[in-house]
């Protein structure tokens, strides 16, 4: 009888694992990603300084919230992500905005596939 229970808490634990790894990927890649998005807008119409800001505030969060990732996901994907992030920090940095739009555009693309990598799909699992 008491293995039946310890099975049910180990479930129960796997569950509870899997979720919160599941809300703590899916929600930072749509926050990141809307802050990237938002850094790209305000480089488009010119204002340098709030791209700066929104990137900035993208690498932090992406940074802060990568260490509990990795315990749910390989550190290939994440470090693209970051380092794709720290990229367009590095360009906007110098004013390359032609090159931080660019870079803005594959960050979003890699979190993108991050975010749809999350989702338990038969793609997914197969």
């Amino acid at each position: 009888m008491h293995r039946i229970y310890s099975a049910v808490v180990i479930f129960i634990i796997t569950v509870i694992t899997i979720v919160f790894g599941f809300i703590v990927n899916t929600t930072t890649s749509r926050s990141v990603s809307d802050m990237v998005e938002s850094a790209e807008s305000y480089a488009a119409a010119g204002d340098v300084e709030n791209a700066k800001k929104q990137i900035k505030s993208a690498v932090s969060e992406w940074e802060n919230k990568m260490e509990t990732m990795l315990i749910f996901i390989s550190h290939g994907k994440l470090d693209q992500i970051e380092e794709s992030l720290n990229t367009a920090y590095t360009y906007i940095e110098f004013g390359e905005l032609k090159a931080f739009t660019t870079e803005c555009r594959k960050s979003k693309i890699l979190i993108k596939h991050f975010y749809d990598l999350e989702y338990p799909t038969v793609n997914n699992i197969l």
